[in-house]
Order: structure tokens, then C-alpha cells, then sequence
């Protein structure tokens, strides 16, 4: 394992800097995978009951991707946004607006899409007094971003946006826990993340060391713990502090990269193999935190074989329409009145024809068109001028959005 520390001289600080122009392709790309397999969690759970059964725990354990998500997160934005030096790129308005156009033009589409389909259930399993009143809540949790905190609005409208909506309370903490990453040492940073790992294990462990709790009420406090912004918070924090990490100059070297790359992945697969043997809400909250660091760590630096296929354009490509393929899949399978679970490979590939294809739809006419004026419609000429690094050093803020574009996650 490599280290290269900051100089006070500057002259790392800015090799790191120049670094900026990663792009993080295998990240880009691994996005799509991981992505996919939130979508066959959801829609093709009945189709592996008849293969071996790790094929089955592997589609049956889609979700844990969630929290691959949120660290990737949090290490894109940390690398993007802070400096060596531990400043803040730009100002607290710019990250938030930069944030608020990258997700919503998509996730307003998909709730647009999906109001059809939830207007006609809702009235007619419940009377029309009730029904109105149920769409209306519901549609201000949903478009305020707001229904992951309780368990009965998480799943409200379109169940995979419950993510987003703790990701916006991610962006909302982001600039104050920035402001702590420039106490935190290369050292500060592996030990915080060890001791968030453990933080985030709480309350799942609790959950499964008590449980004398009524079955219905089991169920929404289990649905609490997954959902809760708030006990997520810890799997985003350990992406920013592996980011810093990352920023200070700590770093494998290629032959170790690229040997920690294969087998991270391969302890993922072997531990999803085995996840009946694991209780959903430790995997959910984050179990695996310790091996996503190691595979973001390590395909950050694009070493070796698994790096380099996942670097292709056309995975690149998906990578970036990743984030519609996830707030999408549910939307378009009410349009297309395929909703899960599909009882067919052929109809679950012809869903994800329609879904990729609409993805890249949105991705090329919605999100990037609009992700530009919603900047400049919230900041005019300042959505235009360079973000402040700090210690003398700027850089354009277009040239940073692309980064966290390109290599974040939803």
C-alpha cells in the first residue's frame, strides 16, 4: 500500500488537484451493474427459484447496492468538492443547487410518470374524500423528498425513490461535515471509518437482539432502521472520509489495486451467494460497507482487466443513465403495465429494453438539458464563475459538476 502525503509546500496538494480531471470510468461503469441489480431484486425474484440457489440470493439481495450507492456518494462528492487543504469548492447555494439539478429533472419525471397509475389505485381502494387526501399528502412527501422518514410514506408513489430522498438529506449535510474533514489525517480517516462501520451496525443489531416486538410493528420499525435518512447517514460519511483519504494522497499501488479490485468483488458475490445466512437488516444497514470501500478505492485507480471492461464506452455510457435506470424501473413498468414481479425472462428482457432505452432517453433530453438551466435559473451569472478552492488555487465549477456527474451515484 501506497502513501503520499501533503506537503506543506503545496506541490502534492496540487498533483492531487491536477487529479481532478479523473473521470472514474470503472466507477461510471459498475454504477450500471449495480443499478441492474436493484431492478432484477424488484422484478425477477421469481425467476430464480429454479436455479441454483446463490443465483437466487444473488437477485434476492439486490438492495444492498443502496449502500454501495451511498458510500460512492459520498467519496465522489468529498473528492469533487474539498480541497487538500479541507475547504469547500464554491459555496453552500452552488453545492446545493449543483445537487438539486443533477436529481430532480429525472426523479420528477419518474413521479410524473407513475401519478396515472397511483391516482387511479388510490381511488379506487378508497373512498374519494379519503383518496384525495391520501394523494395529496403523499405527492408533497414524495416531491419535497421528504417520505423516507417515516415507514408508511417510504415506499409511497415509487418505492425506489425512498433512496433519494435520504440522498437529499445527504447533499443537505454535506457542507457542515466537510467543514470536519479538514481536521481528519489519513490516519483520522481510517480509524472514523471503522468507527462509523460500527455506528451504522447499531441499530439493525439491536433490532435482531430484541425481538419481542408485535409482528405489524416489527415490520415497520425493521422498515424505519432501512429507510430512516438519518441511520444511513454513517454508510455516506465513511464515502466521505474515504474520499478524503483518497484527496491526501493515499493510494494502492496498481499490482495491489488491481488484486484488491478482483477479490473485493469476488467476497461480494460469495457473501450475496450465502445472504440467507445473513439477516436483510444488516445488509441493508451496511454490513458490507468495508468491502464496497475496497472496490471504490481500488477501481478509482482503473488497474487491471475488471477496471478496463467496466472503462468501455458503452458501459460508461449506461453508467451515466444509471441513476434513471433506479428511479425509473417502476414508473416505466406502470406505463408499459408490466409491474413486478415478471414471471418470465422474456418479459423481464423486454422491460429492460424499454427501461435502458429510456433511461438514455432521459438522460440525453431531460436530465443534461435541464440540469444546466436549473442552475442558471437559481444562480444566473454566479452559476458562471469559477468555484473558490481555497489557498489561492480555483477551478471552473462546469469542470467539477462533469466529475461528480460522471463517477456519482443517484
Amino acid at each position: 500500500m501506497e502513501v503520499t502525503a501533503v506537503d506543506s509546500t503545496g506541490l502534492s496538494a496540487h498533483r492531487v488537484v491536477s487529479a481532478g480531471k479523473k473521470n472514474f470510468n470503472a466507477l461510471t461503469g459498475l454504477r450500471f451493474f449495480a443499478a441492474i441489480g436493484v431492478v432484477f431484486y424488484h422484478f425477477a425474484g421469481t425467476l430464480g427459484q429454479n436455479w441454483p440457489s446463490f443465483f437466487g440470493n444473488w437477485i434476492g439481495s439486490g438492495f444492498v447496492a443502496v449502500g454501495f450507492f451511498y458510500l460512492l456518494s459520498g467519496f465522489v462528492l468529498s473528492y469533487s468538492y474539498v480541497t487538500p487543504q479541507g475547504d469547500m469548492r464554491g459555496s453552500r447555494r452552488a453545492f446545493w443547487t449543483a445537487r438539486f439539478a443533477r436529481i430532480y429533472p429525472a426523479y420528477l419525471l419518474a413521479f410524473l410518470l407513475a401519478a396515472p397509475y397511483n391516482a387511479l389505485w388510490t381511488l379506487h381502494v378508497n373512498t374519494p374524500d379519503r383518496a384525495l387526501l391520501k394523494l395529496g399528502s403523499g405527492a408533497v412527501a414524495v416531491l419535497t423528498m421528504q417520505q423516507a422518514w417515516t415507514p408508511w410514506t417510504a415506499w409511497y408513489w415509487n418505492y425506489p425513490a425512498w433512496s433519494v430522498s435520504a440522498e437529499a438529506f445527504f447533499y443537505l449535510s454535506f457542507p457542515f461535515a466537510a467543514l470536519a474533514l479538514k481536521r481528519f489525517s489519513l490516519r483520522a480517516c481510517l480509524v472514523g471509518m471503522g468507527v462509523l462501520w460500527f455506528l451504522a451496525l447499531i441499530p439493525p443489531t439491536l433490532f435482531l437482539l430484541y425481538p419481542g416486538v408485535s409482528t405489524g410493528a416489527r415490520s415497520h420499525l425493521e422498515m424505519a432502521i432501512e429507510f430512516t435518512p438519518l441511520l444511513r447517514l454513517p454508510e455516506f460519511l465513511i464515502g466521505l472520509l474515504l474520499g478524503r483519504a483518497y484527496v491526501l494522497g493515499f493510494r494502492f499501488r496498481p499490482t495491489v489495486a488491481r488484486w484488491i479490485s478482483y477479490l473485493s468483488v469476488a467476497a461480494v458475490l460469495a457473501c450475496l451467494a450465502y445472504s440467507e445466512a445473513l439477516p436483510r437488516p444488516l445488509l441493508a444497514n451496511g454490513v458490507l460497507a468495508p468491502l464496497f470501500a475496497l472496490i471504490i478505492f481500488s477501481f478509482a485507480e482503473g488497474e487491471g482487466w475488471l477496471a478496463r471492461f467496466l472503462s468501455i464506452r458503452p458501459l460508461v455510457l449506461l453508467g451515466e443513465a444509471s441513476y434513471g435506470i433506479y428511479i425509473l424501473q417502476i414508473p416505466v413498468s406502470y406505463v408499459l403495465r408490466l409491474p413486478p414481479p415478471h414471471r418470465s425472462w422474456v418479459m423481464l428482457s423486454m422491460f429492460l429494453f424499454a427501461l435502458i432505452a429510456t433511461s438514455l432517453l432521459s438522460w440525453r433530453f431531460v436530465e443534461i438539458p435541464l440540469r444546466g438551466r436549473i442552475r442558471d435559473w437559481i444562480m444566473g451569472n454566479q452559476a458562471k464563475r469559477p468555484a473558490v478552492l481555497g489557498s489561492g488555487i480555483s477551478a471552473n465549477s462546469r469542470q467539477t459538476n462533469l466529475i461528480v456527474a460522471t463517477a456519482e451515484t443517484n
